[in-house]
């Protein structure tokens, strides 16, 4: 009972470091970059090497996790790129120099949070501890690091790479003391990914994730810059806190929620809710109106990351649990983000962010229709929701 609940508490370490590397990747490495003179292109460009790398790394990534004698020791050697990255990023102001070292930070960081979240889901796995409760740990310490780093910002700019350097130092420290994960295939025994397309329940999932992430691609790339363009710049930290804090609430009860309502209504309300969020955002003019709409963030992200995540772990085959959570992020951190931030660039250089930001909206309500129309067909058949309810 001692060695479980030890277990446990490095999982919650774990989970709470390794999302406090994420407000640099995705909320503050923008602003550094707009404040070092880069025009909204630059920035679309360079924040979407992630994505890229989400396309053309993870797939490997996945495969060899699957096959590793030890999932630990990739996971391990990804915090070791990132923090070496992160260490190398702020010697130069160049865009070339940032361009190449994105790149290479990106090939690193591309897989880490989904490997992360395969172990644990193991670890987990045949426990009564809930999934929940650990990632809740990763949404507090998210939201710890984005207040120090909107201070920090503002202070000496550079130092959000040593924090966060250090961050991803503590993870590999953690994952010394965390029991060895082996990957099923490393047996010899192989099994084709191609066996994850045979749930068309779970291919509409992860295309549902691509649309919306290319929205949140967007935001997370444009928002902090859009945030500072207000006059609110000295309000991303906090909000960025409180974003993070709105998760809780669905985290803590997340499968009883899951239970009750199922993943597809869960996987629309959170459409819904961004929907709703980006159109607040297009009329803002006034930055402290971000703090009260952005906890609708609670709805969103949280919900469709938390559901699609426990739904590959329990539909996929045990040989391709690593596989389908990269493949996830593939879809979705990687082609949705990438487009996010790329179009996001294009389209607020023409018409504004503001414009874009209503755009943004647009499309999503879009998606919001053709998503709950299909998932309300595959409702209507016997066997998507027999598949639903094994799922919840």
């Amino acid at each position: 009972m001692k060695e479980s609940k030890r277990k446990l508490q490095l999982l919650m370490l774990l989970s709470f470091f390794t999302w406090s590397t994420v407000p640099l990747l995705y909320a503050f490495i923008p602003v550094y970059f707009k404040n070092v003179g880069f025009n909204d292109l630059k920035i679309g460009i360079l924040t979407s090497l992630g994505p890229l790398c989400c396309i053309l790394v993870q797939p490997f990534i996945g495969v060899r996790v699957d096959r590793a004698r030890s999932k630990n020791a990739i996971l391990m050697l990804l915090y070791s790129g990132v923090a070496i990255s992160i260490t190398l990023t702020m010697f130069s102001t160049s865009f070339y120099y940032l361009l190449a070292i994105g790149l290479v930070l990106a090939v690193f960081q591309s897989a880490m949070v989904s490997v992360s979240e395969t172990i644990t889901l193991e670890h987990l796995e045949n426990t009564k501890w809930d999934y929940g409760i650990v990632r809740a740990c990763g949404t507090i310490g998210y939201a710890l690091l984005a207040v120090l780093l909107g201070y920090l910002i503002k202070v000496h700019d550079k130092s959000i790479f040593v924090v966060t350097a250090l961050t991803t130092l503590a993870c590999i420290l953690i994952m010394l003391g965390i029991p060895r994960v082996k990957g099923h295939q490393s047996d010899g025994q192989r099994v084709s990914f191609t066996k994850l397309f045979q749930s068309p329940q779970l291919m509409v999932y992860l295309f549902f994730n691509m649309t919306i992430q290319i929205s949140l691609g967007f935001f997370s790339s444009f928002f902090p810059i859009y945030l500072k363009d207000m006059g609110g710049g000295s309000l991303l930290g906090i909000t960025l806190f409180i974003t993070a804090a709105s998760e809780l609430p669905f985290l803590f009860n997340a499968q009883k929620l899951v239970n009750k309502l199922g993943v597809p209504k869960l996987l629309v309300l959170s459409m819904v809710l961004m929907s709703v969020r980006l159109l607040l955002l297009s009329q803002i003019t006034n930055p402290y109106w971000t703090l009260p709409v952005n906890v609708l963030h609670g709805g969103t992200f949280i919900v469709f990351t938390y559901s699609l995540a426990t739904f590959i772990n329990k539909e996929a085959p045990k040989e391709l649990r690593a596989t389908g959570q990269t493949f996830n992020s593939v879809l979705g951190m990687g082609i949705g983000r990438m487009l996010g931030s790329i179009l996001g660039g294009g389209l607020s250089q023409t018409f504004g962010l503001r414009q874009t930001f209503l755009i943004t909206f647009l499309f999503n309500f879009v998606a919001v229709g053709i998503f709950g129309f299909i998932l309300w067909k595959m409702a209507k058949k016997p066997t998507a929701v027999a598949s639903d309810e094994k799922a919840c």
